[in-house]
């Protein structure tokens, strides 16, 4: 793979998805405080 085929920009914003994704993934299996729908929703669409 090489790092100049993929331009920073684009790199960024998807890690930062992965980044939020992985968060709420992380705090609805740590005590389901959140519902599940609720999380879904908030998640942004790609």
């Amino acid at each position: 793979m090489s790092g100049n085929r993929v331009p920073a920009h684009t790199v960024k914003p998807a890690a930062r998805i992965i980044d939020e994704t992985v968060a709420q993934f992380s705090d609805i299996t740590s005590g389901w405080a959140r519902p599940a729908p609720a999380a879904i929703s908030e998640r942004p669409e790609p």
